[in-house]
């Protein structure tokens, strides 16, 4: 259930690699984001809560669906920048709370 999410994490992960590279001037934080997204995908992946996944499911299948990735989009291009979420499941939560799931 969680690999996409987790894929596009490691998708992202990887962009900022390349914008570190990039812009010189703002790797280091583009190197944290991409820890932290690589991290947090690795979490994601390992996600073992049948609530959490049922409240996710249920978000993919609603009417919800096109607001949930783009509220995704949002946080993960936020990770390293303005949030940085403890780990992967409040990451999730975080995601559904702001969807009303």
């Amino acid at each position: 259930m969680w690999e996409v999410l987790a894929n596009t994490m490691r998708g992202s992960a990887h962009w900022r690699r390349h914008m570190a590279k990039q812009h010189p001037e703002d790797a280091d934080r583009n190197m944290r984001a991409s820890a932290s997204l690589d991290r947090l995908a690795d979490e994601v992946e390992g996600i073992n809560d049948p609530v959490l996944a049922l409240r996710y499911a249920a978000a993919c299948e609603e009417d919800l669906v096109v607001q949930l990735g783009e509220v995704e989009q949002e946080e993960i291009r936020a990770v390293g920048f303005r949030s940085e979420p403890k780990n992967g499941t409040s990451f999730v939560t975080d995601i559904l709370d702001q969807l009303g799931q």
